[in-house]
């Protein structure tokens, strides 16, 4: 599967005879939460933005600092 919905997970799971107690994304449009603990954050990187907004259809017009 390259796109998993939260209730498609459980359905595919259920037919297999089996529960799902908790799902985690971790990862979104190729950002990964890594190491990121609930609640924390990170800034994004030049490339990361560029590439949400290449995904997202906006154009790029030059990330601030």
């Amino acid at each position: 599967m390259r796109e998993g919905r939260n209730r498609q997970i459980r359905r595919m799971l259920a037919a297999c005879g089996r529960r799902v107690k908790r799902l985690v994304r971790i990862e979104f449009a190729g950002l990964r939460i890594d190491a990121l603990r609930p609640g924390q954050q990170r800034r994004l990187d030049r490339d990361e933005i560029a590439e949400l907004r290449r995904v997202a259809g906006v154009a790029d017009k030059g990330v601030p600092n």
